[in-house]
This record gives C-alpha cells, structure tokens and sequence, in this order.
C-alpha cells in the first residue's frame, strides 16, 4: 500500500481497536492480534452495538430490514448454521408450546416436524419469518443480533465454538441483558424455556445514521487533504 495514499476502513471487527470493547472473560492474544494487525489502515470506524470509543458507530441497519413492520405471533426464528438442523428440531420439538422456524443451510427441502418447520436458507423467507416472531435464536453475529434487537425481537445468542469474534459479541450482548449460551447441552431446552417464558426484551439503543459516517468520512479526507496540500508548499 503506498504510505501516501490514505485509507479508511469501516468493519465491526474495527470496533475491537478499542480496548473499551467488551471481552470474554478469557482473552485471546492471537485472536486480538489478528484483529488488530489483519487489516492496518490510517483511520478505522467501527461498528458496535453502543459507542463504546469516540471512533465506534452503532449498526447499521440496511433497508430490508428498516422497511419491515414488526408484529409478534406464536413462532421464534432459529438461524444457527454451525449447528444440524435434525439436532435442534429434535430440541425444539420438545417446547411444544411454541413453534419454530429453522433455517438451516444444510437443508435442501422444506419440512415440517409437528411444532417444527425446517427451511434452506432464504433472505425473503427469513425476513417474513423475524418480521412476525416472538424471539430469535441465532448465533452471536454482529448483523442477526443488531436487527434482531433494531426489531425489538427477544434475542438468544448462541455463539460460533472457537470464534473470538463471536465470544466478543456474547460478552457485549450479555452485558446487554441479553441471554447468551456458549454450548448446546442436555440443561438447554430448559434454558430454552425459561428464555421464552422469562427473558426481558432488549432493544438496540440506536442505529447507525448514513448522514453522520458520511461526515466523518468527509472530514477524515479532507483532513488528508490538507495536510497533503500543506506538505506540498513546504
């Protein structure tokens, strides 16, 4: 990259240049090294659940999700793709109360198991479906997460086994107030239960405006520029 070219880079994995970011309660050096030396740019804005640090913007939310009018009806949308789909049914099956739509990558056809209805992934199906649940159960994914509590969605979050990033996110969510689960095990169709029976609604405080991080992206450039221009004269 030439030292003289500025370059800007907007991630959530740039939130983590913070220290003010949530943790884990065991910390990764590795992971926090890849996380702060993978990608090295002159400025970073990242996204975060909250303004943890003067340079950290809440979600963005995009505009399918923004456009939907949320309503609450008897099922929970489950999207946890490192997980099999025969597993969790098998789970769900036992919440009887309550049904359950799976989305599951490694389904090819539809079906139907009593209370629960399997799915292939689908952005139109899952939209229609988190549009009008009463809760989401997903991994502890930046994006699901945000709009899932951007939809004032009650959130499970079940993070990814040996993804830093993904125990980060449960450790913010978790000091959210939101429930999180690091394994799926023979007490969690319990957890389930008392989860949907019991667990508090946690909304996002807000969402990222397009205005505000065109501003900075201005502002960061034309700081660049100047500089540059200055340098020049000299």
């Amino acid at each position: 990259m030439n030292s003289k070219t500025p370059s800007v880079g907007l991630s959530h994995q740039a939130s983590f240049l913070s220290e003010k970011c949530p943790r884990p309660k065991t910390k990764s050096l590795f992971s926090e090294s890849i996380l702060k030396y993978f990608a090295p740019v002159n400025r970073a804005i990242g996204f975060h659940f909250k303004r943890y640090d003067s340079f950290i913007l809440p979600p963005v939310i995009r505009r399918e999700i923004r456009d939907l009018s949320p309503t609450q009806k008897n099922h929970i949308t489950v999207y946890l793709p490192s997980f099999d789909h025969e597993t969790l049914a098998s789970i769900f099956l036992q919440c009887k109360n309550t049904e359950w739509h799976l989305f599951s990558p490694l389904c090819d056809e539809e079906y139907q198991k009593e209370n629960v209805w399997v799915r292939p992934v689908g952005n139109k199906p899952f939209l229609e479906s988190i549009e009008s649940s009463k809760g989401v159960l997903a991994g502890a994914g930046f994006e699901t997460c945000a709009e899932a509590m951007y939809l004032g969605k009650k959130l499970l979050a079940v993070p990814i086994k040996n993804q830093y990033e993904q125990y980060c996110n449960a450790a913010a969510l978790s000091e959210m107030g939101v429930i999180t689960v690091n394994q799926i095990g023979p007490s969690f169709t319990n957890t389930v239960q008392n989860w949907i029976d019991d667990a508090p609604i946690v909304q996002l405080e807000e969402a990222a405006e397009i205005d505000e991080l065109a501003e900075l992206l201005f502002r960061f450039t034309s700081i660049r520029q100047a500089s540059r221009d200055k340098a020049s004269v000299l």
